[in-house]
């Protein structure tokens, strides 16, 4: 695609889903892309875990309970990814799973029970539910392993219609998949997005593109009668994160020596055994080989901070090590921060998932104390009109490399989860806070 502005030759248009993180953001954002036939928007979850170790970038569970689990990954360029194996691993795990077992996992990576996740998302479609239909509707589709797997990528591959159309051909019963292209272009502010459906229904051979849902444009190998959905990420939303917890890829939960039968994993408080290219010494070697020695300190010590009084880490599965500490907010796991090592390493305090469970006050409070840092105040203009439902992204070298960012970090979080206690304090001899700091109240 070209473009040509006043006094511009004709150029190209660049891409920015640069990774599968950036598709599974992208969704979280906008779930009412994703091509789910049935009543109203899915209540999704990011990064879903499921069983001991399967996991999933995101699951969807819409107000007739149906089930779509949905893989991210790109399939242009060398970081291309295969498709359809965690999402068949996820499928297997959740297969006769018991309904509060679903909900306990949806929760701890939507922060929020599974059912009021799903009434907000009836509401807001005027969409009329009921949680009794709901919950037998959900109990079924488990009981029976009937769910949707969808294919986020960023080009509807060779490889990925092949996969489409052989798990459609009835290789497992209940099992319906289809694969969701997102070309997605931007520059200077403006951003389009084409999205494309493939269900691999046609004819031996034959590439499939159909129209996407309402909120779509048309597919790209037809002429388009009308312009391609344009959206505009706000200023605090971090380019790539997701719904508790980030990673913006999934997370594995460690092994258990004695797994229930078809059961979802239950929380733990131990931080779960990281996978791949994951853990403590990726997530820093990461950061190291990026970063400046003053803010890979300051992560260190809030990484330290959350592993040592949080609940868990979560840590991604993609390319880049990323890590989101959950902790006990109002007695609920909430991902309240996330770290993502990518190409532009970054720090994101997930207001979003906060927003749910946390008094507007005190999470405008928190954005105040995190307004003091520099380059920050003007990264949060709009929040509070937003309600809050957005992440506040923070460069690391740019940010946490300035003295004392780390401290103000720390005395924030701290204040938001235990307003009745004091301010963590600077350990010994570490820096001080930054120059015109406002003192803590």
């Amino acid at each position: 695609m070209l473009i040509r502005r006043p006094g511009q030759a004709w150029h190209a248009l660049q891409s920015v889903l640069h990774d599968e993180r950036a598709l599974q953001t992208l969704l979280v954002q906008s779930p009412g892309l994703l091509p789910s036939s049935g009543p109203g928007e899915l209540a999704v979850a990011a990064n879903f875990r499921a069983g001991p170790n399967a996991s999933v970038d995101l699951l969807g569970v819409g107000a007739d309970g149906r089930i779509a689990l949905v893989e991210c990954g790109r399939q242009d360029g060398p970081a291309r990814r295969p498709m359809g194996g965690s999402g068949l691993g996820v499928a297997a795990a959740l297969w006769r799973a018991p309904y509060d077992e679903f909900d306990r996992a949806f929760a701890v990576r939507a922060g929020a029970p599974l059912a009021e996740r799903v009434a907000a998302a009836a509401k807001a479609g005027g969409v009329t539910w009921d949680e009794a239909t709901f919950q037998q509707a959900v109990s079924d589709n488990l009981s029976s392993g009937q769910f949707q797997l969808i294919l986020a990528v960023d080009n509807v591959s060779d490889e990925v219609r092949r996969v489409v159309a052989y798990l459609n051909s009835g290789v497992r019963g209940g099992l319906s998949v289809v694969a969701l292209g997102l070309r997605y272009l931007a520059e200077e502010g403006i951003e389009i997005l084409i999205p494309t459906i493939y269900r691999g229904d046609s004819a031996p051979g034959e590439a499939s593109l159909l129209a996407t849902p309402n909120n779509a444009a048309p597919p790209e190998s037809t002429p388009a009668p009308a312009a391609p959905v344009a959206v505009t990420a706000p200023a605090a939303v971090a380019a790539p994160a997701p719904a508790v917890p980030p990673s913006p890829t999934p997370a594995a939960a460690p092994a258990n020596p004695n797994p229930a039968p078809a059961a979802v994993a239950a929380p733990a408080r131990p931080a779960p055994a990281p996978v791949g290219g994951q853990g403590e010494p990726a997530l820093f070697a990461a950061l190291e080989a990026n970063c400046l020695p003053p803010a890979v300190d300051a992560v260190r010590r809030l990484y330290h901070i959350a592993r040592d009084k949080g609940r868990e880490l979560q840590w991604g599965q993609g390319e880049h090590p990323a890590v989101t500490a959950v902790f006990d907010v109002g007695g609920r796991p909430v991902g309240v921060w996330s770290c993502y090592t990518d190409l532009k390493p970054s720090f994101v305090v997930n207001f979003e998932w906060l927003a749910p469970h946390v008094p507007p006050e005190r999470l405008q409070q928190l954005a105040d104390r995190l307004g003091q840092l520099p380059s920050v105040p003007e990264r949060l203009t709009g929040l509070a009109e937003a309600g809050y439902r957005r992440r506040l992204a923070l460069a690391v070298n740019a940010v946490l490399a300035q003295p004392g960012a780390a401290d103000v970090i720390a005395s924030a979080i701290n204040e938001l989860l235990d307003p009745a206690a004091s301010a963590i304090p600077a350990a010994a001899g570490g820096p001080s806070p930054p120059p015109g700091a406002k003192p803590s109240s």
